[in-house]
């Protein structure tokens, strides 16, 4: 196809033509270079050096073997536009050519009339000029979700089936824009859907969200190839601006509370989306909207995600919330529909994590050039037409956003009641197209497929030699750790040991059935298992423990395995050295999809193995459940959940710390205090924002997701209404803290793990007390049981049949092989009987 995109030289236009050059499509395209101008205006300039066009065009042909047609003019110069449409006669446009900036369209009236004219006239022209030049051009616009505001209802598609009075019609859906910008964009939607209707021009209207990230992979590692990456007020969307902070130490500047939700999506995904949109055209007169982003989050949310990857890599993030220069809700109901653009093939590359670890990575070279501006990351355009410097707000206005749920069970709604039971199992079937994306590869290509996926996610230098851990490895991490850790691993470690061998089966055991006739088990280990440590949200040295120490006790000949890379492309130190004490030493420095398909089909480097086990993200989940049938692939373990259950008796100071340890593992865990007193739940309530205030501000974000959604503090009308709850929630982890928990005990039927008493907090089960802290989650405790022996063990029937036994048993079994008409079944007995001379 020959694609004309309308502001060539931007954020999105740029890595736009490499994607579609890369696809074989022909681009051309233009830009005035008004970014790079605007820019600079406010006093800054792009965290990355932008080349000049010259040079990109060069090295465009060098690296994608076509030329890129290019011309410098105005969408406001209508005879200039008309031409260039006439010489190229493209097969779809895309028009990126527009001031994208709400505070810059908020500066005065002078900024405001700019943005307005130039939008608005810009985009008009171009209408025209497909009318006159090329009336079957597919028009793919840029837009913005800001153009629907912040409805209290869901979000479609641009449209809607309203009824008023007893009539129904499909109707666009209402635009509540929030700047000059934002309007600009809904005066652009609106004549763009009047000529698709008046002129049968055909257009898609990409309601976009907010795009973040410095690459896209077609970029490779050549400079000139790279986008500009803003951070100003202006140009410098939230995620790009929080990452650009992070790497100079500034504190990320969050606008209030940080409830404004919004959709994302990565920079790699929105070239994705332009694309499908390009290759799949509407038909003539047809104006349709698509809302393109991956996933809603509160901008909160994703500034402690910055600051946790940043702390990842060494950075000491700090955030700070600054008083909102716009005028908009500080939190707000926000629930589009995202259904067109998944429907025609949409898959997410990257979870979100995965995309702030590079795009930080990729910063971290230019922190000096961003700190020359860091003058300009606190802002001042006020929403009032006032120019100020935001100030930051004092700590008691920080507590203030913590939300804790309190529910009395009896005025559940069927749809609250509905949510807390689902709670944070994470619906995978988006992610199946790319986990089989994945697995195919990594099947086809072997380790180059692993390693170029640990490139993309975790470690950025990434290479083959890297994959798997030598004994220079685990000396350098047994040096790097402390004796009081290494000695608390061990001890965990001997506990964890003495507990398993308990499960130990006896290897062979008979009974006699009848005289004569023996029955037995032959109980063997797996020949090879997989163990997956994850290193999500930080190191996890417990689960190699609670993974490799049943392997060991039930003595599976061969244990491999599979934990993420550092940044640096290492595993982590304490994992690798609780690996060696358990007398594991085949770790593969490996994560995510790549890990699982590598261990079931295995590659150059990596061994297959019978069983996969251990707990794993969505991205893993969804990997394992392609791969089930391939290979054994163990409990289903996802994100963290408990129940603190408690009568009357118990102090309400320690029900809220137990609360809190579930709740800190991130913002899809779940954490419910149940009990029937009053008192005890509104004491919890009053201790719990001092008790988070205690812990680091990312930990604190995490546990105020939980406690805000899928957890909090649920209220019944007795100690078994609460149990009750207790057992269809079927929770991961439960305690009981009531004044006899033995007798409690008895009446619980589905749980992960019990802990009974108030001495015996979760964390003590999830280190050191000896039970296996890999539990069922989402409910599955009604049926799976934790990781023990019995997961790394099989068992094969044993039979033994003397004469006596056999003459017993012979008449029977050719009756019953008649009845089920199994004539060989029958012919062996009656046959045999006359072999051995049996009358």
């Amino acid at each position: 196809m020959r694609v004309f995109i309308a502001g060539l030289d931007g954020y999105l236009g740029w890595p736009l033509a490499q994607y579609l050059a890369a696809r074989g499509h022909d681009v051309a395209g233009n830009d005035m270079f008004y970014r790079r101008q605007w820019v600079e205006e406010v006093g800054s300039h792009s965290a990355i050096p932008v080349y000049g066009m010259d040079e990109r065009r060069q090295t465009f042909r060098e690296h994608y073997g076509r030329d890129l047609l290019f011309r410098q003019g105005n969408m406001l110069d209508y005879a200039f536009l008309k031409q260039f449409l006439a010489d190229f006669q493209p097969d779809a446009i895309v028009h990126l050519a527009e001031m994208p900036s709400a505070p810059y369209s908020m500066m005065d009236q002078a900024h405001a009339a700019f943005t307005q004219h130039n939008n608005v006239i810009g985009s008009l022209n171009l209408l025209w000029a497909m009318k006159e030049v090329c009336p079957q051009v597919h028009l793919v616009k840029l837009g913005t979700m800001g153009e629907y505001g912040t409805p209290n209802i869901d979000i479609p598609e641009g449209f809607f089936e309203v009824e008023f009075r007893g009539r129904k019609d499909m109707l666009p859906f209402p635009r509540q824009a929030g700047s000059f910008y934002h309007w600009s964009k809904v005066h652009d939607s609106n004549n763009t859907m009047f000529a698709c209707k008046i002129w049968g021009l055909k257009a898609t209207d990409i309601m976009q969200g907010v795009v973040f990230g410095t690459c896209i992979d077609q970029m490779g590692d050549d400079p000139r190839l790279r986008s500009r990456l803003d951070f100003d007020q202006c140009f410098g969307t939230a995620v790009n601006r929080f990452c650009c902070q992070a790497v100079i130490g500034h504190p990320l500047t969050l606008y209030g509370a940080g409830g404004q939700t919004r959709g994302f999506l990565p920079l790699r995904d929105s070239v994705q989306c332009l694309t499908i949109a390009i290759e799949n055209p509407p038909a003539a007169s047809e104006y349709r909207v698509f809302n393109q982003f991956e996933e809603c989050y509160t901008v909160e949310e994703l500034a402690y995600l910055v600051q946790a990857v940043g702390n990842e890599l060494g950075l000491n993030v700090e955030v700070h919330h600054y008083d909102n220069p716009r005028k908009e809700l500080d939190k707000h109901y926000f629930n589009p529909d995202r259904n067109h653009l998944i429907n025609l093939g949409y898959q997410p590359t990257h979870d979100v994590k995965a995309e702030l670890r590079i795009m930080l990575s990729d910063l971290l070279p230019h922190k000096e050039r961003i700190a020359a501006k860091r003058d300009i990351l606190v802002p001042d355009i006020r929403w009032d037409g006032t120019r100020r410097r935001s100030h930051i707000l004092d700590e008691p206005a920080k507590r203030a956003i913590i939300v804790i749920q309190f529910w009395e069970y009896g005025q559940l709604t069927p749809d609250q009641l509905s949510k807390i039971m689902r709670r944070a199992e994470t619906d995978i079937r988006n992610l199946l197209p790319l986990a089989q994306e994945v697995i195919d590869r990594v099947r086809q290509e072997g380790d180059a497929a692993v390693v170029d996926y640990a490139r993309r996610y975790d470690a950025k230098n990434f290479n083959a030699s890297m994959l798997c851990a030598t004994p220079a490895d685990f000396a350098s991490a047994r040096q790097a750790l402390s004796k009081e850790v290494i000695d608390a691993i061990q001890q965990a470690h001997d506990n964890i040991r003495r507990f398993h061998e308990e499960q130990m089966p006896e290897p062979l055991w008979f009974v006699e059935v009848q005289p004569g006739i023996m029955a037995g088990e032959k109980v063997s280990p797996v020949s090879s298992a997989g163990l997956y440590v994850p290193r999500g949200k930080g190191a996890f040295p417990s689960v190699m423990l609670m993974l490799a120490v049943p392997a060991r006790v039930a003595g599976v000949p061969r244990v491999a395995v599979v934990t993420p890379p550092t940044p640096e492309g290492k595993a982590d130190a304490a994992s690798l050295v609780a690996a060696e004490i358990c007398g594991v030493d085949e770790v593969y420095v490996v994560g995510g999809m790549q890990a699982v398909a590598a261990l079931a089909y295995g590659t150059e480097s990596i061994p297959r193995v019978q069983k996969i086990i251990g707990p794993g993200s969505s991205y893993v989940s969804a990997a394992k459940r392609l791969l089930y049938g391939i290979v054994d692939v163990g409990l289903p373990a996802g994100p963290s959940e408990s129940i603190i259950l408690t009568d009357e008796h118990v102090d309400p100071r320690l029900a809220a710390l137990d609360l809190l340890v579930e709740a800190e593992h991130g913002p899809d865990s779940a954490a419910i205090l149940v009990t029937h007193s009053r008192e005890v739940a509104q004491k919890a309530l009053d201790v719990l924002p001092g008790y988070i205030a205690e812990l680091p501000e990312w930990r604190q974000n995490f546990i105020r997701q939980v406690l805000s959604n899928y957890g909090g503090v649920l209220l019944t009308s007795s100690l078994d209404e609460s149990i009750r709850f207790v057992n269809d929630y079927a929770p991961e982890h439960l305690e009981v803290l009531t004044a006899e928990p033995f007798v409690t005990l008895n009446k619980i039927k589905n749980a992960g793990e019990i802990l009974l008493g108030s001495l015996t907090p979760i964390p003590t089960a999830n280190y050191c007390l000896g039970l296996n802290a890999i539990l069922p989650t989402g409910g599955f405790a009604r049926s799976f049981s934790s990781v023990s022996v019995q997961d790394f063990l099989k068992k094969s029937g044993v039979g033994y049949l003397s004469r006596e036994g056999y003459e017993r048993l012979q008449g029977i079994t050719a009756t019953l092989a008649d009845y089920e008409d199994f004539p060989a079944h029958a012919l062996a007995i009656r046959k045999r009987n006359q072999i051995i001379g049996l009358s």
